[in-house]
C-alpha cells in the first residue's frame, strides 16, 4: 500500500510539472458535429515561432490587421482564429484560417490574413509528414507563413513548416473534417492545453512569443505639409488613406525601418494622393523583433541545394550582371551569364531576388532565420514557357575574388573560364 501510495504521488507530482505528458496540445472541435474531435500535439521546442502565433490567434493575444477594414484587431473576443473555416481540401491536405472576405457577384473568399508575417523553421528545407500533420503554409517563400494552417491528408514531405501531428489513433477525424470541407467551408474551435509543457517547451515558447510581429497604429502629427511621426525600429509602415471614407479606402505598405532605433518621418500631402491636404489617412506599423536578411546590394557568392541540381550564382546587384554555374560533385558543367538583377524585401524574414538568365525568369525567395545568416531555406520559381517551382537550401558569402571578377566579364558558356564554387559549396558537393 505504502508502494503503491508513492506511485501514485510521484505520478502526481510529474504530471503536475509535466514530466509525464510533456505535451503542448491543441483540440479541434465542430460546432456542428461536421468531425470527430481530434487532438494535435504541438513541436513548441522545434517550431517555436510557429506554435506561439497559432497559440497566440487562438486565444487573442496575438493582434492581427483586419484584410478589408484594416483595422488593428485582437483580444479574447476578437481572435484571429475565433470562428475558422477550412474552406479548401486539395486531396493531400486540407487548409483553412485565411478571413472571409467579399469577392465578386457578392460570392465569399477565403484570402485575408494577419497582416504579418511569421518565422517557419530555421534549417530545413522538406520535412516528412504524415495523416495529421499541422502546416504552416509559406506560399510567398521561406518565413511567409501568417494565419492559414493546413493539416496533411496522406504521408510525403513539404518544403513548409510542420509544428504540430496529430494524436496516434484520432486520425479518423482530420479525414472527416476534409470529407466535411468538401461540401463546403467547415467551421473548427480551437483550443490549446499548456499546462503540460516542460520546462524546455516553456521556454521555447517565451522566445517564440518574442519573435513574433506586433501590429499597432500610429498616432501622427499633422502640418501644413503633411503627416509626421517615428517609425520603431525593424518594422514596416502601412498607410490607409481616403477622400471619403464611406466610399472605400486604399492601403498600401509602405517603407521598412530596418534599424534598431525609431527613425523620424515625413510624408507629403502628395505622396499620400492628397494634394490640396483634404481626405483622411491612417497609418500603422507592423514590427519584427526577428528580423533577419535584408535587401542585397554589392556583389555575392551563392550555392543553392535544388532538387535536381546544384547551382551557383555570383551576382553583383549594383552593376545588375552576374554568372550562373551547374555544380555536380565540386565540378563546375555548365554555365553561363546572368543579367537584370534586382533585390528587395518580400517579407519580414524573406528576401527577393529577381534575375534573367537568357529567356528564363528567376524569382528567388531567401529566407534567413537568424540576423547575419550566411544560409537558410529557398523558394524559387522559373518561368520560361510554364511556371515551376523548387524549393531547397542555399548558402552564401560577400564579394568575389579576382577569378570571379576575369569569368564573369566573358561572355558566352566558356566552362574553361568558370572559376571554382569559391568556398561556398553546398553540403554534399
Amino acid at each position: 500500500m505504502k508502494t503503491a501510495g508513492l506511485f501514485c504521488a510521484v505520478a502526481v507530482m510529474l504530471a503536475w510539472t509535466g514530466g509525464v505528458r510533456g505535451e503542448v496540445v491543441a483540440t479541434a472541435r465542430s460546432p456542428e458535429g461536421a468531425f470527430a474531435e481530434f487532438r494535435v500535439v504541438l513541436d513548441a521546442v522545434g517550431a517555436p515561432v510557429a506554435v506561439a502565433n497559432f497559440m497566440g490567434l487562438v486565444d487573442g493575444s496575438q493582434a492581427w490587421l483586419d484584410p478589408e477594414t484594416r483595422a488593428v484587431r485582437g483580444g479574447a473576443e476578437d481572435a484571429f482564429y475565433k470562428g475558422m473555416v477550412f474552406d479548401w481540401n486539395s486531396g493531400d491536405m486540407v487548409r483553412g484560417g485565411l478571413r472571409a472576405v467579399a469577392g465578386t457577384n457578392g460570392a465569399v473568399q477565403y484570402a485575408g490574413g494577419t497582416g504579418y508575417t511569421s518565422m517557419g523553421k530555421g534549417k530545413h528545407s522538406r520535412d516528412a509528414v504524415s495523416v495529421g500533420s499541422l502546416i504552416l503554409p509559406e506560399e510567398g517563400g521561406p518565413h511567409s507563413g501568417g494565419g492559414e494552417i493546413a493539416l496533411a491528408l496522406t504521408n510525403g514531405t513539404t518544403p513548409w513548416t510542420v509544428f504540430g501531428q496529430v494524436k496516434a489513433g484520432e486520425e479518423a477525424g482530420v479525414r472527416e473534417l476534409a470529407a466535411a470541407v468538401q461540401s463546403g467551408a467547415t467551421e473548427v474551435e480551437w483550443s490549446v492545453d499548456a499546462s503540460g509543457a516542460t520546462a524546455e517547451e516553456r521556454a521555447a515558447l517565451e522566445k517564440g512569443r518574442a519573435a513574433l510581429a506586433a501590429v499597432r497604429g500610429i498616432r501622427t502629427r499633422l502640418d501644413g505639409a503633411g503627416p509626421e511621426w517615428e517609425l520603431d525600429g525593424k518594422s514596416l509602415l502601412g498607410i490607409s488613406t481616403t477622400a471619403d471614407p464611406a466610399g472605400g479606402w486604399t492601403f498600401q505598405w509602405g517603407m521598412w525601418n530596418e534599424g534598431d532605433g525609431a527613425t523620424g518621418l515625413a510624408v507629403g500631402w502628395d505622396g499620400l494622393g492628397m494634394g490640396d491636404g483634404r481626405g483622411f489617412a491612417s497609418f500603422l506599423e507592423v514590427t519584427h523583433p526577428k528580423l533577419t536578411g535584408k535587401p542585397f546590394s554589392g556583389k555575392w557568392r551563392i550555392g543553392v541545394e535544388h532538387s535536381a541540381q546544384r547551382m551557383q550564382y555570383w551576382l553583383d546587384f549594383d552593376g545588375g550582371t552576374g554568372m550562373w554555374a551547374v555544380v555536380e560533385s565540386g565540378a563546375v558543367t555548365d554555365s553561363g551569364r546572368i543579367s537584370g538583377i534586382r533585390s528587395w524585401r518580400e517579407t519580414g524574414n524573406s528576401v527577393f531576388v529577381f534575375f534573367g538568365m537568357g529567356l528564363t525568369a528567376n524569382y528567388y525567395y531567401f529566407g534567413f532565420a537568424e540576423e547575419g545568416a550566411m544560409e537558410g531555406r529557398f523558394m524559387s520559381k522559373q518561368q520560361y514557357t510554364a511556371w515551376t517551382e523548387d524549393w531547397g537550401r542555399f548558402e552564401m558569402a560577400e564579394g568575389w575574388d579576382a577569378a570571379a571578377e576575369k569569368a564573369v566579364r566573358r561572355s558566352g558558356r566558356r566552362r574553361e573560364g568558370v572559376p571554382p564554387v569559391l568556398g561556398v559549396p553546398v553540403r554534399g558537393n
